[in-house]
């Protein structure tokens, strides 16, 4: 065991600490939706479609993977959207244009 650490120490420690900066480096930068994502409450009549077409400047997604991001992000079927909901769309929050409301 002895002659293994000596003729492979320095890898073996070079290792461990990419392993550690890599741990860091993702718990840093591990940001969750609700912290990454703007939310918007839906109203009447609102549907996934229109979100999508209000924020299109906003994100650079099509209609279909805007739909479905938000979708599985919120655990909902896009049909089912009740007056109230809070959901997650795929707009960042650094963005500094979010002074636009969800519905017009």
């Amino acid at each position: 065991m002895k002659k293994l650490w000596y003729k492979y120490s320095f890898a073996i420690i070079l290792v461990v600490l990419s392993i550690l900066a890599s741990m860091i480096l993702v718990i840093s930068n591990g940001k969750s939706v609700e912290e990454k994502y703007m939310s918007v409450t839906i109203n009447e009549g609102e549907t996934l479609w229109d979100l999508c077409k209000d924020y299109a400047d906003k994100h650079a997604l099509s209609e279909t993977e805007f739909v479905s991001w938000v979708e599985e992000i919120n655990d909902i079927n896009g049909n089912v959207l009740l007056v109230g909901d809070k959901i997650y769309i795929p707009v960042e929050l650094n963005d500094s244009n979010l002074t636009e409301l969800a519905s017009k």
